[in-house]
């Protein structure tokens, strides 16, 4: 277990024959055991969207997901998003470590991000809950990624069309 919010947990997990191969990460929605099964219904159609949303876009600071299925039942499982690992830190945890050249660094992270940002809102999605715990920098580059696409939303005007987002993918 790698991390957890409202929604359930986030999972390091090794694929030998999946593809792609080798390390993913599995964000498991778990409920409450005191949700209701309306509530429960609602919370997977918002994993399968958050999955869909995410799955049509194309940009080097997004985190883009491989699958979604419910486990351990096709039918009445749990939702889980499979997506790439990232070998990194939030940005809230990154910027405690990074002292010396505060400034510089959050510029660097800054612009990246408000292109994908503008990127998304282009394609008529809106995040919805941009912080720094929703922003991965990864350890190798330095490069920051968005994610946790749970609450966006898509505009009046978006180019992501409910056909497409229930097409797109297979569970």
């Amino acid at each position: 277990k790698v991390g957890s919010g409202g929604m359930g947990a986030v999972y390091q997990v090794h694929e030998a024959d999946e593809a792609p191969p080798g390390t993913s990460a599995l964000k498991l929605s778990i409920p409450p055991a005191d949700e209701s099964a309306a509530d429960c219904v609602a919370r997977t159609i918002r994993c399968e969207r958050e999955f869909a949303s995410v799955l049509l876009l194309d940009h080097p600071n997004i985190i883009k997901p491989f699958s979604f299925f419910r486990w351990p039942s096709a039918t009445s499982g749990h939702p889980c998003i499979v997506m790439p690992f990232v070998h990194g830190e939030q940005l809230n945890k990154h910027c405690r470590q990074v002292q010396p050249t505060l400034r510089t660094m959050l510029a660097s992270l800054l612009v990246p991000m408000a292109e994908a940002l503008d990127y998304i809102h282009g394609k008529g999605l809106f995040h919805r809950d941009i912080k720094p715990a929703n922003i991965m920098v990864r350890t190798a580059d330095g490069v920051p990624l968005l994610m946790d696409f749970g609450i966006a939303r898509a505009t009046a005007g978006s180019t992501l069309t409910s056909t497409e987002l229930l097409t797109t993918y297979e569970y």
